[in-house]
């Protein structure tokens, strides 16, 4: 699945705003969920504040953990109608429980009602989706005044672009911590399954802000809460600054400088660096947009809460100075990936991450390889070794890709096709020895034929027969022959 869904995971949605009624107070928590813009509302007397919800594709299980609720409790999942589609009482001290697959046959927004002696003591909403999202702004720093564009691929979940259902829309939502900012609707393009939204930059915005998108109908559902089926965000940042400073660099992509890593500058194409706070158990991703840089996305999730990290992707003209070999198979880019400072990147502080890149469909075609032969390498301070590498999706220029790794340094993007490298010297090895059997056979078999009873040769052992029976032959005959004298 490709990173545009901007999955988070163990973030708390759900807090109980002050002045609400005394009591337990459930807290919900998804193993999938979205970061969104924050909304209000007031359920039986009680105030809720949404950040975040849960974000599944349909078919998916949906595992729930509840903390911090009573010994007794009823889990229910609610549709947009307050109907009720599932609901369980877990044993006691059970804290998480799990939706099977299958249970939700419909996107649209979903939500968990908690209860214990009849009285609601947490709510959380999540999305259930048929789409994924991918949300990119052109450019990632402006200012006030200036227009900004915000492209929105819409793919369905067979990877395909989609246009959505008739009497919906595509909104997208500029975020300043969790408020809305300004926002605006992107509309169809002549492109199936790709909206555009061009929207101008208040005057009185400033500063770092998110940029969230969202699938809506023209439903509200729990007062003015809009019914979604499907929402992404944009991960990374959009600075908004005063003219004059705009030509800053201080988020992302430069092209052509090196940096501390040690590669040597005149081998840098482009070099892309954000940084992101990097949380124990949640998914952050860094997403890259320059269109010389394969790299379109690192997904981090963190072992611990290590606060603000930095990812720099340098992408490549030529093998990294930094191996000492060229990796093996075609290659299509090079590129080195870094995260944080020397030896922040270790098992200790990051739980799991993955790679999402792009290779050309033409250059697939010119190296007549398949989909299936792109792989990611890694090099690991001596060899480059492959990383789990699996096709996502596709449309008319790319061919997307994610990639699982549990280390940070050059990369190497290659098509290695089967019948090469892997294949082939397996089927050339039992004909080696088969060659060396028919060779040396005959040569043991021609000892074992000139060789006798206690390791006297056949001819000698043969002439000392006929001796023998010589002897035996003519002594009786030579003494017969005395005796008759």
């Amino acid at each position: 699945m490709r990173a545009e869904l901007r999955l988070m995971m163990a973030v708390v949605v759900l807090v109980l705003l002050a002045g609400g009624v005394s009591g337990a107070v459930a807290v919900v928590t998804f193993d999938k969920n979205i970061a969104i813009p924050e909304r209000t509302f007031t359920w039986e007397n009680q105030s809720y504040k949404i950040t975040h919800a849960g974000n599944y594709k349909l078919n998916e299980p949906i595992t729930v953990t509840i903390s911090s609720g009573t010994d007794t409790m009823l889990i229910t999942l609610w549709d947009a109608d307050k109907l009720t589609v599932w609901s369980k009482t877990p044993d006691l001290g059970q804290t998480s429980v799990t939706i099977p697959a299958g249970k939700v046959t419909e996107s649209g927004t979903y939500g968990i009602v908690v209860s214990s002696e009849g009285n609601t003591i947490g709510i959380a909403p999540l999305v259930v989706s048929e789409y994924y999202l991918i949300v990119t702004p052109t450019p990632t720093q402006t200012s006030p005044g200036s227009t900004i564009k915000v492209k929105v691929n819409v793919y369905n979940i067979a990877g395909n672009l989609e246009s959505v259902p008739p009497g919906n829309s595509v909104k997208v939502e500029f975020v300043k911590g969790t408020s809305t900012q300004f926002n605006g609707i992107a509309v169809a393009t002549a492109n199936t399954g790709v909206y555009e939204a061009n929207l101008s930059i208040p005057s009185s915005a400033s500063g770092n802000y998110q940029l969230y998108a969202a699938i809506t109908t023209n439903k509200n559902i729990y007062q003015d809460y809009p019914e979604t089926i499907g929402a992404a965000s944009y991960s990374g940042t959009i600075t908004i600054t005063q003219a004059s400073s705009t030509s800053s660099q201080s988020g992302g992509g430069g092209g052509g400088g090196g940096g501390p890593s040690g590669e040597n500058y005149s081998n840098i194409l482009v070099k892309e660096n954000y940084d992101l706070f990097i949380a124990k158990d949640i998914i952050t991703t860094y997403a890259f947009t320059n269109k010389s840089n394969p790299v379109e996305f690192v997904n981090i999730t963190g072992n611990t809460s290590a606060g603000i990290i930095n990812v720099a992707v340098e992408a490549l003209k030529n093998t990294s100075t930094l191996v000492k070999t060229p990796a093996p198979g075609i290659t299509y880019k090079n590129a080195n990936i870094w995260v944080g400072t020397t030896g922040f990147a270790v098992p200790k502080n990051i739980k799991e991450a993955t790679i999402v890149f792009r290779v050309e469909n033409s250059w697939l075609g010119s190296n007549s390889l398949a989909g299936s032969d792109v792989k990611l390498l890694h090099w690991d301070g001596s060899q480059w070794t492959p990383l789990e590498t699996a096709q996502t999706t596709k449309d008319d220029t790319y061919t997307y890709y994610e990639a699982k790794t549990n280390a940070f340094s050059p990369f190497a993007i290659v098509g290695l096709k089967q019948s090469g490298t892997v294949v082939q010297p397996t089927a050339q090895q039992p004909q080696s020895e088969v060659t060396a059997v028919a060779t040396n056979t005959p040569a043991e078999t021609s000892q074992q034929d000139t060789t006798g009873i206690f390791g006297i040769t056949y001819p000698i052992f043969v002439l000392i027969i006929a001796l023998l029976t010589g002897i035996l032959i003519v002594v009786p005959l030579w003494i017969l022959a005395r005796k008759k004298r």
